[in-house]
């Protein structure tokens, strides 16, 4: 039966059973075609979301994969760094040792400057010795002419 018989049937308030059950089977079947038509719509946008999920995760793991690449060559770099550096306790010992040296060194320069010192000094003594008994001697030499 058509739609446009059903009306007809609707509006002269004649229903037989085959006609009841007709309508019925039709309406069904309309209910079933929206049904289906907006349970396949249903589907499609419930694949289409899950794809986009998909994606989103896909893309955030390649994100923090690509950060954690960087914390790992972080990681590297201070462990490779900590491992060429000196430890505190080896370079205490090193600086103690070269302490040692420069007093050592400066205490040579200081003997090394007073014996210079000395020498200057008694080579002044010396040289002034020397001009004063040329003095005495070219006084007495002046005085006995």
């Amino acid at each position: 039966m058509s739609e446009s018989e059903i009306s007809k049937l609707a509006n002269s308030r004649t229903w037989t059973i085959e006609a009841l059950l007709e309508h019925f089977s039709r309406m069904q079947e309309m209910y079933a075609e929206g049904f289906d038509s907006k349970l396949q719509a249903l589907r499609e946008y419930s694949m289409s979301a899950l794809q986009a999920a998909d994606r989103a995760v896909t893309k955030a793991e390649a994100a923090n994969e690509k950060r954690f690449e960087s914390v790992n060559e972080f990681r590297a770099a201070l462990s490779d760094q900590q491992r060429s550096f000196i430890p505190r306790s080896e370079f205490q010992v090193v600086m103690e040792g070269h302490a040692k040296l420069l007093a050592a060194l400066a205490e040579r320069i200081n003997t090394q400057e007073g014996r210079s010192m000395g020498s200057g000094s008694m080579l002044g003594f010396v040289v002034g010795i020397i001009g004063m008994l040329l003095g005495i001697a070219m006084f007495f030499y002046m005085v006995t002419k």
